[in-house]
């Protein structure tokens, strides 16, 4: 049994944490960002395997754990960080990236679009309108805040398929390991010896019958 500590998809949402604080400094050096979170992902991944020595007998799960870190989470973790970035760096595809300039060009043409419309339709959908407006000038945040939400979505998919992984995993012990096969030879003849009926002598019993009622005639006589 591996501890909770060092399940994969623990120690995948630990490396997230590392990678997500260092994941904003690469916006305007993408090709530099893979080799980086290469070096952290190889130090969790040695930190892990150093503290789980006196925690766990399965010598083989320190590999498992770095083939599946590394193989597995990282490569589609670094696609996500990546595309993120590009569209933090646009601001979501915001126009203009949502600088003063277009949040002020955008606000005052959604304004006079709520004017014109008020003149020739009722209050309440001129009342529309206008939060239309309120919508429009707050544009580049809620873009924000629906990308920040998918990307978060993204990697908890991610965290939720290595826990999968790790629950389909054979994670016997060398000791289960070596066990096994000796519980396998032993089952079938522990099992044929219990249910084995006793050995009988058939002819012995027929002979033995005849010669009781033999005996018994001899009696009567």
């Amino acid at each position: 049994m591996i501890p909770s500590d060092f399940r994969l998809d623990t120690v995948s949402v630990h490396l997230v944490e590392r990678l997500e604080g260092a994941r904003r400094s690469y916006l305007d050096r993408p090709e530099e960002a893979p080799p980086a979170f290469l070096r952290v992902a190889e130090e969790i991944v040695a930190d892990a395997s150093s503290e789980m020595v006196e925690y766990i007998d399965n010598a083989e799960y320190p590999t498992v754990l770095r083939r599946e870190i590394l193989e597995t989470f990282l490569p589609r973790y670094t696609r996500l960080a990546l595309e993120h970035n590009a569209l933090e760096k646009t601001r979501f595809g915001a126009w203009r990236s949502g600088d003063p300039i277009a949040r002020l060009i955008t606000t005052i043409a959604a304004v006079m679009g709520a004017a014109l419309f008020s003149r020739f339709f009722p209050s309440v959908l001129a009342a529309v309108a206008w939060i239309a407006v309120l919508l429009v000038a707050l544009m580049p945040e809620l873009r924000s805040a629906w990308y920040k939400r998918l990307y978060q979505r993204d990697l908890q998919a991610v965290v939720d398929d290595m826990a999968r992984i790790h629950d389909h995993l054979d994670v016997y012990t060398p000791s289960e390991r070596q066990a096994e096969p000796a519980r396998a030879a032993a089952a079938p003849a522990r099992d044929s010896t219990l249910n084995r009926s006793p050995a009988v002598d058939f002819d012995e019993a027929f002979n033995k019958k005849r010669r009781g009622a033999q005996n018994a005639a001899k009696r009567k006589e």
